[in-house]
C-alpha cells in the first residue's frame, strides 16, 4: 500500500503556493519546491456526467475565490487490464482534470503537453511516472492530461449521431461524436492556448507528445482539422499502426449491441447507467472511430499524402515493443501470417516465436515511426527518428530489451521515482537527464540537439538514418532496412 501511494504521488516535496495567479475560470494556488511550482488537478472542462455524458467537453465552471490546485483529480474510469492504470490513483467520471508544472518565475516557456498511454481504456496524468517536475526544471511548462477513456471515451450510438447531425442529417456531425477522449484532447489543448500564459508558458510553442495510445492521439491530432494551430511541435513514442480503424457506421452498430448487453433500451437508458457499468469493457470495441472531423480517415493515408499538420515531429520506438503481446496475443501471428513465406524467409533463422516477436515489433512499430518521419521530411518539415534499447544497467542480464513504455522514466528523468528507484546506477542517470535533454531541446526549438549531447542527425529517407539510444548513443544507417521495405510493401498492398 505505501508502495501505491508513493508512486501515485506527483507533488512529493513541494510545499503549498500562497501566491495566487488568474486563469479564466478564476484564481488558484499551487505548490511549491523553490525550484518549481505545481498546479493538480485544475479542470478544463465541465464534468462529462449526467446528461454530458458522450457529448463534446463543455467549458469549466468558473468560481470565486482562490481554489487550491494541490491534489490530483481523480482518473477516469477504465478497465483493469494489468498494464499501467492508475496505480491506486481513484477512478471517477468526473475526471476531466490537468496538472502543470513550471520553472518559477518562467516566461514565454516552451511547454510539453503529456498525453497518456494505455490503448484507449486505461491510464491517467497522474501516475508518478508523469511528474513533470524534473523536465520543469530544464526550462519548459508540462501539462499533463486526462481524458474519457473505454466506452466513455469512445462509443457510438445512432441516437448519438442523430442527436449532433447536420440539418438534413448530414453524416460528418458538425459538433463530433463517437470521439470524446480526443475531443477531451483538443479541449484541454484549446485551455492551454487560452491559459498557459498565466503560468510563464508560450501557447505558440506546444509540443502535443504521447506514448503507445498517446502517440497514436499525436498522430490524430496531426490529421483532426479541429487540432489544427493549438501546437507547433509533435512527439510520438512507440505509437503502434495496426489498422484498420472502425467507421462510424460499425461503431454504432457496436454500440447498440453494448447498449443490449447493459440493458438499456436507448439513449437515455445509457445515460442513466451507473459509470461503473463501463469499467469492465475491457479491449472490446476500444479507441477512436472514423468520425469524418475529429478523426476524418487512417492518420497512416493523411501522412502519406503530406496532408498531416506542417510541423516539427520527433517519433521512435523500443527495442522489446513484442512485450504488449501478451495483451494483444492475437496480433502477432496474425501480422506473420500477413507477411506469408517470403516474410519467414526474411526474417531468417529464429524460432518461431522469437520471429513473432520481432515480425510484431517491426509492422507495428518500426516500420510505422519510419514511415511517418519519412513523410513529414517529404514535406519540408524536420523530422528525427530513435530506437530506444537502452535497460536500466542492473536489469540488463534478464532482460528482452527495452520493453514497451520502457523508455519513459528516462525522458521524463524520473529513474529515481517507482520501482527504477530501487536500482537505477549512475549511468542510468546520466542516461536519463541525456535522454529529457533531448526531448527538452526538441520542445524548445524544433531540433534535439544541444551542447554536450550526442549528434542526432534529421531524418532523411535517402540516408534513412536514426539514433539509437542504447548503453551506448550511436547513429545507425539504413537501420533493418531490408525488412522494414518489405513489411512497408506488405502493408501498402494492403491498403494499409
Amino acid at each position: 500500500m505505501r508502495l501505491l501511494l508513493v508512486l501515485a504521488c506527483a507533488a512529493c516535496g513541494f510545499a503549498q503556493s500562497e501566491t495566487a495567479l488568474r486563469i479564466q475560470s478564476g484564481s488558484i494556488s499551487g505548490t511549491d519546491s523553490g525550484e518549481v511550482r505545481a498546479w493538480l488537478g485544475i479542470p478544463y472542462a465541465a464534468p462529462p456526467v449526467g446528461d454530458l455524458r458522450w457529448r463534446p467537453p463543455q467549458p469549466p465552471p468558473r468560481w470565486e475565490g482562490v481554489r487550491a490546485m494541490d491534489h490530483l483529480g481523480a482518473a477516469c474510469i477504465q478497465a483493469a487490464l494489468g498494464g499501467i492504470g492508475t496505480l491506486g490513483l481513484p477512478q471517477s467520471e468526473d475526471c476531466l482534470t490537468l496538472n502543470v508544472w513550471a520553472p518559477k518565475n518562467a516566461r514565454q516557456a516552451a511547454v510539453m503537453f503529456w498525453i497518456h498511454g494505455g490503448a484507449f481504456v486505461e491510464g491517467s496524468g497522474g501516475i508518478s511516472m508523469y511528474n513533470g517536475a524534473n523536465l520543469a526544471r530544464q526550462g519548459v511548462v508540462v501539462v499533463t492530461i486526462n481524458y474519457r477513456l473505454g466506452p466513455l471515451g469512445f462509443f457510438a450510438y445512432p441516437e448519438l449521431s442523430a442527436e449532433t447531425a447536420a440539418p438534413g442529417g448530414k453524416p460528418a456531425a458538425p459538433a463530433g461524436t463517437a470521439n470524446f477522449g480526443i475531443m477531451d484532447q483538443v479541449a484541454a489543448l484549446r485551455w492551454v492556448r487560452d491559459n498557459i500564459a498565466a503560468f510563464g508558458g508560450d501557447p505558440r510553442k506546444v509540443t502535443v507528445w504521447g506514448e503507445s495510445a498517446g502517440a497514436m492521439s499525436v498522430y490524430m491530432l496531426m490529421t483532426s482539422p479541429p487540432a489544427r494551430g493549438l501546437f507547433a511541435r509533435a512527439i510520438a513514442e512507440s505509437g503502434p499502426i495496426f489498422g484498420p480503424m472502425r467507421t462510424l457506421a460499425e461503431a454504432e452498430r457496436s454500440g447498440v449491441e453494448r447498449a443490449r448487453e447493459w440493458g438499456a433500451a436507448d439513449l437515455q437508458a445509457l445515460r442513466a447507467l451507473p459509470a461503473k457499468t463501463f469499467s469492465s469493457a475491457g479491449l472490446r470495441d476500444a479507441g477512436p472511430v472514423i468520425d469524418g472531423k475529429y478523426v476524418p480517415e487512417e492518420p497512416r493515408r493523411v501522412f502519406a499524402g503530406g496532408r498531416q499538420a506542417a510541423v516539427p515531429f520527433l517519433v521512435g520506438a523500443n527495442s522489446f515493443e513484442a512485450s504488449l503481446m501478451t495483451m494483444f496475443s492475437g496480433i502477432g501471428p496474425r501480422l506473420a501470417g500477413m507477411l506469408g513465406a517470403n516474410g519467414r524467409k526474411l526474417y531468417g533463422n529464429q524460432d518461431e516465436g522469437e520471429r513473432v516477436q520481432q515480425i510484431f515489433t517491426d509492422a507495428g512499430f518500426l516500420e510505422p515511426t519510419r514511415f511517418l518521419a519519412a513523410r513529414v521530411e517529404k514535406t519540408g518539415r524536420p523530422a528525427w527518428l530513435y530506437y530506444f534499447s537502452y535497460v536500466a544497467e542492473r536489469r540488463r542480464a534478464r532482460s528482452h530489451g527495452a520493453m514497451h513504455g520502457g523508455e519513459l522514466p528516462w525522458v521524463f528523468d524520473n529513474v529515481d521515482a517507482g520501482p527504477l528507484a530501487l536500482v537505477a546506477t549512475a549511468q542510468d542517470r546520466r542516461m536519463a537527464q541525456t535522454v529529457s535533454a533531448y526531448w527538452v531541446n526538441f520542445a524548445k526549438t524544433g531540433d534535439p540537439n544541444g551542447p554536450a549531447l550526442p549528434p542526432w542527425p534529421a531524418y532523411r529517407a535517402s540516408t534513412d538514418k536514426l539514433l539509437e539510444l542504447g548503453p551506448e548513443i550511436t547513429v545507425a544507417e539504413h537501420f533493418r532496412k531490408p525488412q522494414l521495405d518489405f513489411v512497408e510493401r506488405v502493408l501498402a498492398a494492403l491498403g494499409q
